[in-house]
């Protein structure tokens, strides 16, 4: 498993020499790039002032979500995918392998089987052009899968719609982002992974379920639930997801997640070092006799 560093998913906020810094010094073999801030340096800057970090860090890009919304009318989808496809070489050439592309769970508009029409055509063009540019495309669920207050149409939910969708995709690209923590929340089960073939795991997004946290405002917030993984956490069934993961030789990037709420009061490196800790006991989880001092580091985040 390739450990794989997203600072934004981790609740940090760094600028791109300072997430290399952090990925270098904690261990990871990659990191996420930001793909908004990349491509606006591109453009703005010019391509050696944009990939000098980059260049000089030796590191590769582990993936990055692309900036498009797979909700939008034509005209402004075209425009997303225009501008990251003028893009795509030089993001490849730091060894990217995987473009994330989130799925709304609901449109305001369009009812379910027009959208999932409009998203299958559109994830089969962007996993072709990815493709040639030595790609894959990974599907994620989004964060909030509840029906919207504002109305509407629901679209995707569900691990299960989730993956009936990438089934409809022509493309051999294509594949499935397991965000633990939106996977066994809404109704997903590790058989449902172990049916996919295992070169449809392309990345993995290693959360547990906490709490939620109350935000500065005194509003608890549904999402700082999302906490580092432990190996006693009630909802990600931990032990079996692993050995899954074992089973299918699975080689792909997986990178740990927690809500910034979650952190309040760490420091970068403090963050980086324990969302390090829960990747290291996740693939080898220690003998009994030692899982309370490691469940001690790692939990340090909730």
């Amino acid at each position: 498993m390739k450990w794989n560093l997203n600072a934004s998913c981790l609740g940090i906020r760094a600028r791109e020499n300072e997430v290399i810094e952090l990925a270098l010094t904690y261990g990871f073999t990659t990191f996420d790039l930001d793909a908004n801030s990349f491509i606006g340096n591109l453009q703005t800057r010019g391509p050696e002032t944009a990939t000098r970090f980059i260049s000089s860090g030796n590191i590769k890009i582990g993936s990055f979500s692309i900036p498009v919304d797979l909700s939008a009318d034509d005209a402004e989808f075209n425009d997303q995918w225009q501008t990251l496809q003028s893009c795509l070489d030089t993001i490849a050439s730091f060894g990217t392998s995987v473009a994330i592309a989130t799925v709304s769970p609901h449109h305001p508009s369009l009812p379910y089987q027009e959208n999932f029409e409009r998203h299958r055509q559109r994830l089969d063009t962007m996993a072709s052009e990815l493709a040639k540019h030595g790609m894959r495309l990974a599907i994620d669920l989004g964060e909030d899968c509840q029906p919207s207050e504002e109305g509407g149409h629901s679209f995707i939910r569900s691990p299960e719609a989730l993956i009936a969708l990438m089934r409809t995709v022509s493309h051999d690209q294509i594949g499935i982002c397991v965000d633990t923590w939106s996977w066994f929340q809404n109704e997903g089960t590790v058989q449902q992974i172990q049916a996919l073939s295992s070169d449809k795991i392309l990345y993995v997004r290693l959360s547990g379920v906490a709490d939620p946290v109350e935000d500065s405002s005194g509003e608890l917030v549904p999402a700082s639930s999302r906490c580092l993984l432990s190996q006693n956490d009630q909802t990600v069934p931990t032990a079996e997801f692993r050995a899954l993961l074992e089973e299918i030789g699975f080689d792909g990037l997986i990178a740990p997640a927690c809500h910034s709420l979650q952190v309040t009061g760490m420091s970068k490196d403090q963050v980086t070092k324990a969302a390090a800790k829960s990747l290291e006991v996740f693939i080898s989880p220690p003998a009994n006799d030692e899982t309370a001092e490691v469940e001690e580091t790692v939990s340090a985040s909730s």
